[in-house]
């Protein structure tokens, strides 16, 4: 997931990812993933020529877990929800 992160930040220049859904109820996961991510930018052979690639700033999503069952909600809400009155 690191590197997945570091590569959206190089194409979006990202100031900041938020973590969402059952891995954000993990109290180390930003702690680990945020070592990830450091490591995944000092191997990256751009890093070693000198470029200057910042990493974002990693958090976790105010909803947690709960996250993907607001999404859902939200999207019912919106779309079938409005076509049953």
């Amino acid at each position: 997931m690191a590197v997945q992160i570091y590569n959206i930040n190089i194409l979006l220049d990202l100031e900041k990812v938020s973590l969402g859904g059952a891995v954000s109820a993990s109290p180390m996961l930003l702690k680990l993933m945020q070592e990830s991510l450091n490591k995944v930018k000092e191997d990256n052979p751009q890093n070693k020529l000198g470029a200057i690639v910042p990493c974002p700033e990693l958090t976790v999503c105010k909803f947690r877990n709960d996250a993907n069952l607001l999404g859902a909600w939200y999207h019912f809400k919106n779309t079938i929800g409005k076509n049953n009155g």
